[in-house]
This record gives structure tokens, sequence and C-alpha cells, in this order.
């Protein structure tokens, strides 16, 4: 017998599973290890394909080889006109749904959110990661039968697949969202009648979760040496300019990528009489609107100059390769990812934003007035918890922080090479033309 065609083995078969071992028949295994055979017909007048016993009479059966008899004998009444199931009533124990069929059925409604909305975004890119590895592991369960030891027994299964140097834990925390999420669709859509995924412990300690604060720059002098870095390099100035731009207006990545040049007025990145820029929130975030303060009003105005010269065919803010493209989501994070040994510690995108919101605390702005900045509904408890406490030193007077160091960094791009004309032949006739010069 081939390795594609060997049946499963018994022993490692998961308890509370079903199990295709044959066309059309399925080995389910209780919590004690007993196994039985099934099979799983679309049966007239019921709403879901449910598991029967392959036993006469569809009582419980244990032989394979008795299983295998009976099911052929009812595909032969089917085949004859006749109904082996035409007395069969709807079993609630035997049509409950198994998680894989709620993952699934959460997938085919294209993931959406609380308000049945369709997430869009990065949040949609992590759901369907997320849904396609619990795929990989459900596969058979019965939605009630899952406990926390269920989500136990999923941790460890899935920390033994992370790559080296991670635990794991804060990476099935956040499948433990995902899966509630498919829950909470299919409660709505009464498919099940609960969510044991809400009492499913987390596995990361909260000492362990590391806050973008942690990653932001100190100062503006210190944002503008990492930028300076990305500078250097002809090819990722564009990177340094956006993450100028993210920490000068504490817009998230998604948000600057989706501003033009081009913009006209109501569209995304036009710039109005007020001195507020139109944005998109992404995350249902509130106010569409960025101040354009001193450090943002600086950095537009040399972002103009280096665009026109370097990218005058991309409407983009940021450009990416392709003119009639912005720059990929992820090329910033990639690119402090690479350079953090030059930076001398690690340092993110999203720490940007939080070096938005320690310049405008430093300036004397509530917490209350940074959410509605950064767009956040849920207001200064939030900011508290994600950036941390004001410090004690501030209370008393709050230091002032600049957006702008002494030297921005835009100021070490050199201008570029403008090739010189070449020399007129002024030759007379029969005489040697002077070689052209060197562009």
């Amino acid at each position: 017998m081939s390795k594609q065609n060997k049946k499963p083995i018994a022993k490692e078969q998961q308890p509370q599973t079903y199990l295709q071992v044959e066309t059309g028949i399925y080995r389910y295994k209780d919590k004690q290890g007993e196994l039985t055979y099934h099979e799983r017909p679309s049966i007239p007048g019921h709403k879901h394909r449910t598991y029967r016993a392959l036993g006469y009479g569809f009582t419980k059966q244990t032989n394979l080889g008795n299983a295998r008899a009976e099911y052929h004998r009812r595909r032969t009444e089917l085949a004859a006109g006749q109904n082996p199931y035409a007395e069969i009533e709807p079993d609630p124990a035997t049509a409950k749904a198994t998680v894989s069929e709620i993952i699934k059925n959460y997938a085919d409604a294209g993931y959406p959110d609380r308000y049945l909305k369709l997430r869009t975004g990065r949040t949609l890119d992590f759901e369907k990661a997320n849904c396609e590895t619990l795929m990989g592991y459900w596969n058979g369960q019965i939605w009630d039968s899952l406990t926390p030891k269920s989500w136990d027994d999923y941790h460890a299964w899935r920390v033994s697949r992370v790559k080296k140097g991670c635990s794991g834990d804060r990476t099935v925390d956040a499948e433990r969202v995902t899966l509630s999420n498919a829950f909470k669709y299919a409660v709505r859509r009464e498919l099940v009648i609960g969510n044991p995924a809400r009492d499913f412990p987390r596995h990361q300690p909260q000492s362990a979760v590391h806050h973008c604060r942690e990653f932001q720059p100190r100062d503006a002098e210190e944002l503008n040496s990492i930028a300076a870095i990305l500078f250097e390099n002809p090819r990722s100035r564009r990177l340094g300019f956006q993450l100028l731009f993210e920490a000068y207006s504490g817009l998230r990545t998604e948000e600057v990528l989706k501003l033009r040049t081009d913009a006209k007025p109501g569209g995304l990145g036009y710039v109005g009489q007020d001195g507020n820029m139109l944005v998109e929130r992404v995350k249902r975030g509130c106010n569409p609107y960025v101040r354009i303060n001193d450090g943002l009003r600086a950095l537009l105005k040399a972002h103009a100059v280096w665009k026109a010269v370097r990218h005058p065919d991309s409407p983009w803010l940021i450009p990416g390769r392709e003119p009639s493209q912005p720059a990929h989501k992820n090329a910033l994070q990639h690119a402090l990812r690479r350079l953090r040994a030059r930076i001398g510690r690690k340092i993110t995108s999203h720490g940007m934003r939080a070096f938005y919101v320690l310049v405008r605390r430093s300036q004397g702005a509530d917490d209350n007035q940074i959410a509605w900045e950064l767009g956040q509904r849920s207001g200064g408890a939030l900011i508290a918890s994600t950036y941390g406490d004001i410090p004690d030193s501030w209370k008393t007077g709050a230091p002032q922080m600049s957006w702008l160091p002494v030297k921005p960094a835009w100021e070490s791009i050199k201008p570029p090479r403008v090739p010189r004309r070449p020399a007129q032949n002024t030759a007379a006739p029969g005489e040697c033309p002077l070689p052209a010069l060197a562009a």
C-alpha cells in the first residue's frame, strides 16, 4: 500500500473527532477511546449533512468490515430508487456543527466583525491567516465538546510549529480571538448556541506583553537619526519620509499609504485652508483630519521637493516601486528590522504613533485630546493603557518637546546630479571635432 493511501492510525486520532478512513466512511473516537464507524449522507429534509451510525438500523457499529457492508447496502438501495433514510428524524446529537465548519462558515462570510461589516486591511489579513492555521488542527471536533483543556492541547500543537526564538504564546492568544470571532458569528446565524472560546485561557502573561511605547524614538534627534539612515540609500528614502510622516501625524501605516499628493478637495491627503489634512481612519476610527503641526509642515515642504525630482509620475505620498502603487504596507517594518544593528535597538513603525503621543503630552495636551487626534473612539483610557501614564515629573511642568531637531534628516539628502550639457562642436570643416564631455 502506498504512503498516500495508508489508512490513518487509530491511536493517533484525537478524542471526540471524526476521521475519514474510506470513501464515505468515518471513524469516531470518543472520550474513552472507543471507535465507531459512521457515514455522513445528505438526507432530504435535513438542513445539514449529519453523521449516521453504520450499524444495522443505525445502531452503533464498531467493526469496519460490517460498517463497509452496511454502507454499500445503503448505496445499493439508493441506486435502486429506495430511500434507507426515509423514516429517519433529525437527531440533534448528530446534527451539531463541527469547529471546522464554524471556521469555514466565518471565512465564507468574509470574516465579518461585530457589526457584520466585512473586515479590511491588516485585520482582514490576520483573520485569514489565523483561520488557515486553525483549520489545520480542528478537524471534526463537535463544537460543544471543546473545553479549556482542548485549547491547552491546541497550544501545545501550535507552539511546536513556531519559529525558533518565539514562545508562540502571543500567536496562540491572537488565534483564540479569531476562533472566538468565528463562534460569535455562528451564534448570530443560529448555527450554535454558545461560544466556548470565550472561556479559553490566555497563554501570554501580562508581564511579557510589549507595548509600542517601548519601541519609539526618545526624542526628535533620535527620530531623525533613524530617518537619516534610511535616507542614505536612494531606494529607501521613501521609507524615511514614511517614518517621519507617521511620527509627525500619529497615523497608522495603512492610513499614510492612502494619502496622495494630487488630492483635490475631499480627497485623501488634501490640506485645506484651515490647516487640516483629510485622512481615512482604519479600525473604525473617528476624526478624519490631521492638524498640520510645525514638524509636519516642514516635512511636507521637503518631501515635495524630493518627490518632484525622484517620483514625479507617482500620485502617492509614499511612492512604491511602480508609479501606480504606493509603498508596500510591510516595507518600512522590514527595513527597520534589517537596520536594527545600526539603529542600536528595536524600533517599530507603530512606535512612531507612540512618539506622537509623547510629544503631544510634553506640549500639555491631555489624553482625551490626543485620543481624538489619533482617531481613537475609546478616549484617554486607552491612551494610558497603551502608551503608559504621564511621567510624574511632567505633572508640574511638561518639557515642551520639539517636533524638529537642530538639523532635520532630509538635509542629509544630497541633491541629484544634473548632467552637464555636451560642449558645442565648433570645429571648422576638415578639423577634428572636440570630444563630448561625459555626463
